[in-house]
């Protein structure tokens, strides 16, 4: 394995069955572009702090019903999630096991699991929580200061992120709760959205492909 300060994803399209596509964010390159992004990869996969991140994981809960998101709490019952992907995670655990690329179809499913809309959730596309109802992504609930003091329009300010990726077969449709949305800065998300396409494109990965990511200094 690469040391910890050097990027071990290759460069150039790949197409051998047996190479391994690390997609590599290196934080003193890429904070300034997308650093809210690996911010919330880093809570998100950290079993110390995940338990703190949207939705909670509860036994019990329900992550199949976007009209009603699991409460923001904390109740006491929280449990730590479990992501994979992680190319740096210890061998034989979970978190070192690989994303698989998701179909078109697939990603669609990752998002509605958490962000609604009046063709998928007729007949508003509404979805409530502690007596209130909001329009979107569950992040306008779980992450509601930050929409309120964002500049107007809200919508191209402040994105809600999800990890694992909606691009993978361990997004939220499959997650059973083991995974995170928070709201970030759009510019952070759009420019790890670019960063990450490309990326997809150079190294010829496509639907049912393995990978994983890296996160170095």
């Amino acid at each position: 394995m690469a040391a910890a300060d050097e990027p071990t994803g290759h460069k150039g399209g790949c197409i051998h069955e047996l190479a391994k596509r690390i997609f590599t964010m290196k934080e003193s390159r890429d904070n300034p572009n997308f650093g809210e992004v690996i911010a919330h990869i880093k809570e998100a996969r950290n079993q110390a702090t995940n338990k703190g991140t949207f939705p909670p994981l509860r036994n019990g809960e329900s992550y199949d019903t976007p009209e009603s998101p699991p409460l923001k709490g904390p109740l006491g019952s929280e449990k730590p999630k479990v992501m994979r992907g992680d190319w740096l995670a210890p061998d034989e655990t979970e978190a070192a096991e690989p994303f698989i690329k998701a179909t078109n179809a697939q990603e669609k499913e990752n998002r509605l699991v958490f962000s609604l809309n009046k063709v998928n959730n007729p007949p508003s596309g509404l979805f409530q929580a502690e007596g209130q109802y909001y329009q979107g992504s569950w992040c306008k609930y779980y992450w509601k200061q930050v929409y309120d003091s964002a500049p107007k329009p809200t919508g191209k300010n402040v994105h809600c992120d999800e990890f694992p990726w909606a691009k993978t077969t361990q997004g939220a449709a499959n997650a059973n709760g083991n995974f995170s949305i928070r709201a970030i800065s759009a510019a952070h998300n759009l420019s790890h959205g670019g960063t990450m396409g490309a990326w997809y494109t150079d190294q010829r990965v496509i639907a049912g492909d393995s990978f994983w990511y890296e996160i170095i200094p």
